[in-house]
């Protein structure tokens, strides 16, 4: 029991090393109950459940990373311990709890890291937090809340906050949009239908997460002004159409589509942003992609999986010459087109569950292939032998 103690206190002195908090709860984790503690430091000092029934007056249990981060996991905890609360220089530590309801955390003054999860703050966030002027980092998820504080706006050194899985569906805080620092913003799965005009205020943000948001009246036009916004995610908001104003997001790179209703055809505003590597438009109720699409010239990642294309394979995506990897799964086609040896950068082709019968011969072009996925076509008996010459396959699956 002594040793453990001993070894207490001396994770209490790690603390100084640290520069990152978590919070949240952990559902299936090592601890059975709040007197049970699984201890390690770096995988050298080590305090298993097995011993746990000798240790009830322990504190909860903390863990050294390789960062080095501490982590500290407890289940029915309300308040942070004071073991943190008594290192005035934490400057790196994760911390997991549940029903965390009070804080202490106005003594961490170089926190740069915080992460809330599944904690309830259905009575407001915890004013303490707008103190922790250091922070760069704040997760606030599946926290119950619905509003912000408006001293938030004092957290000028914030560039990540992660808002997903509460309900802001009166729209999202604006005081938000005073956070100028920031350039990655989530606000997944919130109830939102619009966003504030302010929020072209946030100038340096480069990564805006929208997704599984209701935006069945149209897209907010704001975020054609985040000119600097090189992701973004606005996957499973109900979209059927985007403003034609996308087109002045020069820089972005990353356009994530999933999930919603383009049965008329890919907004052409798309073929636009040519500055785009990355686009994915799965389960999008797509038949056909416009010509202009070829003008993507720096697209390297194309996901299409879940559409239809049973009238034929779209050839412009044989344009697209800087496709590194393609993805077809479940689009109901029947034939590859030869056309498809111009993508000489190819690297991954994926064609799961379609109706294919055969396989281009001259596939084996695309020298630089190293995964091929043909599984699930049914029809598909047997491929040509020259594609098992491909110096770099390394993953080939047919059946």
């Amino acid at each position: 029991m002594s040793g453990v103690k001993t070894m207490m206190r001396f994770l209490g002195n790690a603390f100084l090393m640290s520069k990152e908090l978590f919070l949240g709860s952990l559902s299936n984790g090592p601890v059975a109950h709040a007197k049970r503690v699984s201890t390690s430091l770096c995988g050298c000092v080590e305090c298993t459940n097995e011993m746990t029934d000798e240790i009830e007056d322990v504190e909860p249990s903390i863990t050294l990373i390789a960062k080095p981060t501490l982590s500290l996991t407890a289940e029915i905890f309300s308040a942070v311990p004071t073991l943190i609360l008594s290192a005035e220089l934490v400057i790196a530590v994760r911390i997991v709890l549940s029903r965390l309801s009070s804080f202490g955390l106005s003594q961490l003054s170089h926190l740069e890291d915080l992460k809330l999860y599944g904690n309830e703050f259905s009575e407001g966030l915890p004013e303490v937090i707008c103190n922790l002027t250091s922070l760069k980092s704040l997760a606030i998820t599946g926290c119950r809340i619905s509003q912000l504080p408006e001293r938030l706006s004092q957290l000028s050194h914030l560039e990540d906050l992660k808002l997903n899985d509460n309900d802001f569906s009166e729209g999202l805080p604006e005081v938000v949009c005073n956070l100028t620092s920031l350039k990655s913003l989530h606000v997944v799965s919130c109830k939102i239908s619009h966003l504030p005009e302010k929020l072209s205020q946030l100038s340096h943000l480069e990564d805006l997460k929208l997704g599984d948001n209701d935006f069945s009246d149209g897209l907010s036009e704001v975020i054609c002004n985040l000119t600097s916004l090189k992701s973004l995610d606005v996957s499973l908001c109900k979209i059927s159409h985007l403003p034609e104003r996308l087109s002045q997001l020069s820089h972005l790179e990353v356009l994530q589509l999933i999930g919603n209703d383009f049965s008329e055809g890919l907004p052409e505003i798309i073929c636009n942003l040519t500055s785009l590597k990355s686009l994915d438009v799965s389960l999008c109720k797509i038949s056909h992609l416009p010509e202009r699409l070829s003008q993507l010239s720096h697209l390297e990642d194309l996901k299409l999986t879940d559409n239809d294309f049973s009238g034929g394979f779209p050839e412009v995506i044989c344009n697209l010459t800087s496709l590194k990897s393609l993805d077809v799964a479940k689009c109901k086609i029947s034939h590859l087109p030869e056309r498809l040896k111009n993508l000489s950068q190819l690297e991954s082709l994926d064609c799961d569950e379609n109706e294919l019968t055969t396989v281009p011969a001259n596939l084996f072009q695309c020298r630089e292939l190293h995964s091929l996925n043909l599984a699930g076509n049914r029809k598909l008996s047997s491929i040509d032998q020259s594609l098992l010459e491909l110096k770099h396959l390394f993953y080939l699956n047919w059946y």
